[in-house]
């Protein structure tokens, strides 16, 4: 818990830094990722919806942690090979799901792809508890490519 507690420090720097309205960005900065990586986006529904989510820096900082470690399970690859660069709202919309953009190996997309409709896919079974609860809000509907 120590460190949730200690990088939630550095995402009220990053709230401060930019508009809470249209992003947040990991305390860190936007990652730089190789160039076999790519673009997808996690869409998570109520309660972490973006409105709930944007007003609440343990949450933040916990979606920054444990998402990567969701997606690095499913695709059976190391958390570091996994990198979260915002979230942002999928709509205007004042409930909106909250988006997840996050960089993954190319040849790793469809298999991710693939996870998304099966609930009993690693992407929702991860035996971490804190994990397997946060990647139990996707939202399967939303596009896997932005």
């Amino acid at each position: 818990m120590r460190f949730v507690h200690h990088i939630s420090l550095f995402v009220s720097l990053a709230l401060a830094q930019s508009n809470s309205s249209s992003a947040v960005y990991p305390p860190t900065g936007v990652p730089k990722v190789p160039d076999d990586y790519t673009l997808v986006q996690i869409g998570l529904f109520y309660p972490l919806s973006w409105s709930s989510v944007v007003k609440n820096e343990t949450t933040i900082a916990k979606l920054f942690d444990l998402i990567p470690q969701g997606i690095a399970y499913a695709l059976r690859i190391d958390k570091r090979q996994v990198f979260i660069s915002q979230l942002k709202p999928y709509s205007l919309a004042k409930n909106s799901d909250t988006l997840a953009l996050l960089y993954v190996p190319d040849s790793l997309t469809e298999n991710l792809g693939g996870q998304l409709n099966i609930g009993t896919s690693l992407l929702y079974t991860n035996p971490d508890r804190d994990v397997m609860e946060i990647m139990g809000y996707v939202d399967p509907y939303i596009a896997l490519f932005p």
